[in-house]
């Protein structure tokens, strides 16, 4: 091994400091700590819990801007370019001097439904109250860290508004769908015992009902842009089950 530098590796370092900014040349190693941040992503391809796994610490996502003022956060893009376990630095200096002209306004979460998302299923498939049932189980899902999760008919009647007879006969076509499976247990509640139904969902026979659900079958080359979402907002738990297949 070469022990001494060689003549082109000491031009390219020469070269690298002469590029750097002029004012980097003067901060010391304190001065570099406390004019610059540290900041990690979040990672999109595992649950809210695994991110926050070993540190506390928030976590960013970066926000595509295009020429429009339209902002998404497009995780296929980012991660070409950036992972999870790169960091960013920060010069907080220069970063409170600029500001946006257009920032994120969510205007429609103050309704419980997202009425244009609402409206691209389809009704010949699902009903008004098994797309609440179908939404609410997939969150449940993802929070439950995509692992199985119990859900009483008591609290699915006080969280969706769905009676006892009703959420019945939808966990028993979301079962025969082939999206759910379901175990009764029970559990102790305030010294009584409580049937509880235990849900797990499948997140392969949900991705590939998805033509059915938003009915796309004939529509070949037209992909709902949902769909990608979607299969995304599963695809930890897609992984997952994969991976005790494996074992």
């Amino acid at each position: 091994m070469n022990e001494f530098p060689l003549e082109e590796d000491f031009h390219k370092e020469n070269e690298i400091e002469s590029n750097l900014p002029s004012h980097w040349s003067s901060y010391d190693s304190e001065d570099f700590e406390e004019s610059f941040k540290e900041i990690k992503l979040y990672n999109h391809n595992i649950s809210l819990e695994e991110n926050f796994e070993k540190s506390k610490n928030p976590k960013y996502v970066l926000i595509e801007v295009n020429q429009h003022g339209c902002m998404s956060v497009d995780d296929d893009i980012i991660n070409t370019v950036l992972s999870p376990n790169d960091k960013i630095v920060a010069n907080i200096d220069d970063f409170h001097r600029y500001t946006f002209e257009k920032c994120l306004v969510d205007y429609d979460s103050i309704f419980g439904v997202r009425l244009l998302t609402f409206m691209k299923y389809d009704s010949n498939f699902m009903s008004c109250d098994e797309r609440v049932f179908f939404e609410a189980l997939i969150i449940k899902y993802k929070k439950s860290d995509f692992t199985t999760f119990y859900w009483s008919k008591e609290r699915i009647f006080t969280e969706l508004g769905i009676k006892k007879d009703r959420a019945e006969k939808i966990i028993t076509r979301f079962k025969e769908l082939g999206i759910i499976s379901v175990e009764k247990k029970t559990r102790s509640f305030e010294g009584k015992p409580q049937q509880v139904n235990y849900f797990f969902l499948h997140p392969e026979k949900i991705i590939e009902l998805l033509p059915k659900i938003f009915g796309e079958e004939d529509e070949e080359d037209f992909i709902f842009p949902g769909h990608r979402d979607i299969k995304k907002y599963l695809r930890p738990g897609l992984e997952k089950k994969k991976g005790k297949k494996g074992k």
